[in-house]
């Protein structure tokens, strides 16, 4: 588990980079969130409040970093925020929408929308239950976690719904466009089609220095983030295709009978009512069963999340301000690390073998969590 800090002044591209995310601390292994939290919350309050540090130069400033908003995938800002799983009944940190009604796109999350105070007198109503049985069924009626986040004891006065924004990354590529990948290939493209379309994504000119997607047909579920990050720039492109080759009447027909669902396409095919009827008993089988794995798709929480979207944007602008890749690649970064050392105090040898801990002497003439990863100069 690790901590890093992202300064939000710096520009889009600044924050993209690897050296401009700077660790807090690295948890041992298996280390508990909560106590990782308590040991930095001293620190970190300092910080937010202000302090007068002393610079190399020997100049003094008070400093004043406060923290403007958590980032975090799906489940962990569902416990940054103290609600339950995203899979939950009542899985969404923004709004009161239940499981059953992710897939409506049309839903007030205005007026069934949660609120940071809404939620802090909820918790208070949940406190006040006498026994834990109670506690745990307005907890489970309501979608919140019996213990309160724990980054309250670092930004206590933090939004607890808008400082935990969602990670658009994971929930658009791995989520909404895989599963809108796969509903291309298994529901609307037939077999011919499926040929023609990975044909023509195998010769597609993809832009310079973009590496190609790998065969659909064959490796769509091992495909990447980034895979599907390209192929959903790309499906547009050749949507656009495909619109300027059905200007032309006789290919447009063509096209149409290549786009049919398979079970369609093979009813019309036959001829005489028996031969019909058995196809519609057969086909019809595995379409049913696609039919239900794509209704449970559109009340995954990957479908819902969007909606929130125009709210985020309004407080951080652009959603992908929002998204946790970097963070990821930095952990990825120091896992690598590991591997360096003798494997004896992993969590601070990588910190220290790259002086990360080194700046906070001059800021710090007190221990912190932070100094106190940094082995003590001799």
């Amino acid at each position: 588990m690790g901590m890093y800090i992202i300064p939000a002044g710096l520009s889009f591209k600044e924050r993209a980079r690897r050296a401009n995310v700077f660790p807090i601390t690295l948890g041992p292994h298996g280390s508990n969130f909560d106590d990782v939290i308590s040991a930095l919350e001293p620190f970190m309050k300092r910080l937010d409040r202000g302090q007068e540090v002393t610079l190399q130069g020997g100049e003094k400033v008070l400093l004043c970093a406060f923290t403007m908003a958590y980032l975090g995938d799906m489940p962990q800002q569902q416990e940054n925020a103290g609600m339950k799983s995203q899979r939950a009944k009542l899985g969404c940190r923004n709004c009161f929408i239940d499981n059953e009604s992710r897939g409506d796109l049309f839903y007030d999350t205005f007026r069934n929308g949660r609120y940071h105070h809404q939620t802090l007198a909820m918790r208070e109503v949940m406190n006040a239950c006498i026994t834990q049985a109670a506690r745990e069924r307005y907890a489970t009626r309501w979608g919140l976690n019996l213990a309160a986040p724990s980054l309250i004891k670092i930004s206590p006065a933090l939004d607890l719904i808008m400082s935990r924004p969602g990670d658009p990354a994971h929930s658009e590529y791995l989520g909404l466009s895989r599963m809108m990948h796969s509903l291309l290939l298994d529901a609307i493209l037939t077999t011919k089609g499926c040929q023609s379309y990975a044909e023509t994504l195998r010769s597609f000119p993809f832009p310079p220095n973009w590496p190609h997607v790998q065969g659909p047909l064959r490796h769509l579920k091992s495909y990447s983030l980034s895979e599907h990050a390209r192929w959903s720039l790309l499906q547009s492109l050749l949507q656009q295709a495909a619109d300027s080759l059905t200007e032309n009447p006789r290919r447009r027909r063509s096209l149409s009978r290549e786009s049919q669902p398979t079970g369609t396409t093979q009813s019309q095919r036959t001829q005489g009512p028996r031969p019909g009827v058995e196809h519609t008993v057969d086909v019809p089988k595995e379409s049913a069963a696609k039919a239900v794995l794509y209704l449970s798709d559109i009340k995954k929480p990957n479908m819902h999340t969007a909606l929130h979207y125009p709210q985020l944007a309004e407080e951080y602008a652009m959603p992908s301000n929002c998204n946790v890749l970097v963070g990821e690649d930095k952990h990825r970064f120091f896992k690598k690390v590991i591997y360096q050392t003798n494997h004896q105090k992993v969590e601070r040898e990588p910190l220290s073998r790259r002086t990360y801990g080194k700046p906070f002497d001059y800021y710090y003439s007190t221990p912190s969590p932070i100094a106190i990863l940094r082995p003590t100069a001799t």
